[in-house]
């Protein structure tokens, strides 16, 4: 066994006595290391395979074990500019960025308020009354683009575009800003600004209290957020715009305690300051197959025009002749080295002792698509994406479409639970603060009690459906569920479409009740058979059961 394969093996660190050893004399030091090293690996400690090693298999693999952030920090820059670039360029990677998105967000999260009637001591009216009149008043403000701080999107806009940020870079920095504008109800703006901008003053170095722009206090806690004025992308603009600046965007209100700013990112690691992009473990997959379909389209196209080889053995100068069904322009003469160019349709004269032979192009390649979508199954497991749910091809039976679309749905899950918590629910609760201290609702013991507070801000969203194949056998199973007292009609309503069943119950009352008082209305049967006069109401001669 090589030196350098016993030095590898896994065992305890150099004590204190190893480290005065190596100072003084490294080539005792490094003695020791090897007898530790060869005493591992004779005793049995290392029962992992992984771990060894000594086995071709491993043998050059020696990973570092780093911090969370000393695996990802150096890396971010350059995996953020590949993650857009794969997004913008490669059809695979925008087809997993639209399945995620579309399963994740898809129309946007609706807030249905829920406030917990018994801690306030409120009747069940009452409380409904409360939560209409809070739901309506966020509901005109997400709608009116009043709470974007730029005044580009609504509500269900920024949703869209912050787990975009989030999947694309990594992270997103979310900023309460407060801008009273003609015709707002509240003050409350946010800001998104994206994960480059948030940086250390200066480019300056990490510190223990301050790692890629974000200001933590000694729990590690972040206090404040460091921005830059522009993007690193628009320092070209420099010379109209003036001098790079940073600002301290501090993450919660020292009055108060409510959040003023913060980063959405999922982690994955303890003591993870800053997020990684959602295409990061695959990146170097994508691009890999993304060249490699583009030659195969390439070499198809080339070898779809060069069919025929001329062999010459004279000479002398041939022409080249288009074909007239093809359509084209004039005979066009070769030069004298008869440098012969590609193109559909193109017939070669020659002289007569030329030869020649034609050429089997072998393409398409009949095993690239196998291949390929061996490569997608493996990279929408990575992704959590079913191969099918990610190529939107369901080919196979309904059980097995239905599955892929519920494993999808089971994943997402998770990424909705993260916009709830990190994005829809924040402000939410921000807009509802301030409502509540302009006057725009009245919420005793807001202010006064945590507890009352958190009553008050009760909510359910209501975000995108779950897909289904079958809504006959959906519904069907929905229906002996509630009947089996399993679940309730309001969540299976916002499990299978995705609606409000308050409003679909309010609304399916009115409708009932239009129709009943049309019939009522109406002429008798024989009277309407004969009539010349067409009725307006679809439902009129449709029975109770059918509705």
């Amino acid at each position: 066994m090589s030196e350098r394969t016993l030095l590898r093996l896994p065992g305890k660190g150099p004590n204190v006595i190893d480290r005065v050893v190596e100072f003084f004399s490294p080539t005792a030091g490094l003695r020791r290391r090897r007898a530790r090293a060869s005493l591992a690996l004779s005793s049995g400690l290392i029962q992992y395979t992984g771990a060894r090693g000594d086995r071709p298999q491993t043998q050059t693999w020696t990973p570092a074990a780093g911090s969370a952030d000393s695996d990802t920090l150096p890396s971010l820059p350059a995996l953020r500019a590949r993650s857009r670039d794969a997004i913008r360029n490669f059809p695979l990677a925008l087809a997993a960025m639209n399945a995620a998105m579309t399963e994740a967000v898809g129309p946007g999260f609706r807030v249905k308020s829920v406030i917990d009637h018994e801690v306030l001591g409120l009747t069940e009216d009452e409380a409904q009354a409360w939560e209409a009149r809070a739901e309506r008043l966020f509901r005109m403000a997400a709608r009116n683009r009043q709470l974007d701080f730029g005044r580009r999107q609504t509500f269900t806009g920024m949703q869209y575009t912050a787990l975009w940020s989030v999947l694309e870079s990594g992270d997103l920095l979310v900023v309460r800003r407060q801008r009273m504008r003609p015709g707002d109800l509240v003050s409350l703006k946010i800001q998104l600004v994206e994960a480059d901008r948030v940086s250390n003053p200066n480019d300056k170095p990490d510190t223990d209290r301050l790692v890629a722009g974000v200001e933590m206090d000694d729990a590690g806690a972040p206090v404040a957020y460091h921005v830059r004025s522009r993007h690193p992308g628009d320092d070209w603009i420099a010379l109209t715009t003036g001098p790079v600046t940073w600002s301290r965007v501090p993450a919660w209100g020292r009055r108060s305690g409510l959040r003023l700013a913060w980063l959405m990112y999922r982690q994955t690691r303890a003591n993870q300051t800053r997020g990684v992009p959602y295409l990061a473990p695959i990146i170097e997959a994508l691009k890999q197959l993304s060249d490699y379909g583009t030659a195969e389209l390439h070499a198809a196209v080339v070898n779809s025009l060069f069919a025929v080889i001329v062999k010459s053995q004279t000479p002398e100068t041939a022409q080249l002749i288009e074909q007239p069904d093809v359509g084209g322009g004039d005979d066009a003469e070769l030069s004298p080295s008869r440098a012969y160019k590609l193109g559909s349709g193109l017939v070669i004269e020659g002289a007569d002792t030329d030869t020649f032979e034609f050429v089997d192009p072998k393409r398409p390649n009949h095993s690239f698509e196998g291949f390929v979508h061996a490569w997608m199954k493996q990279i929408g497991a990575a992704l959590g994406i079913p191969f099918e749910v990610l190529i939107k091809h369901f080919g196979s039976s309904y059980s097995a479409s239905q599955a892929s679309m519920l494993e999808a749905f089971r994943f997402f899950e998770s990424w909705q639970q993260f916009m709830v918590d990190e994005f829809c629910q924040p402000v939410y609760e921000l807009f509802i603060t301030e409502c509540v201290a302009v006057g725009l609702l009245d919420a005793p013991g807001f202010f006064e009690d945590p507890l009352i507070r958190a009553a008050w801000l009760g909510t359910k969203w209501i975000g995108p459906r779950r897909g289904v194949v079958r809504p006959d056998i959906e519904i069907r199973a929905a229906r002996d569920a509630v009947d089996a007292w399993l679940t309730t009609a309001e969540d299976e309503s916002a499990r299978i479409f995705g609606a409000d069943w308050e409003h679909v119950y309010a609304q399916r009352g009115r409708e009932v009740r239009r129709r009943d008082a049309a019939l009522e209305g109406s002429p008798p049967t024989e009277e309407r058979a004969g009539s010349s006069e067409t009725s307006n109401d679809a439902g009129a001669d449709l029975d109770e059961e059918d509705l």
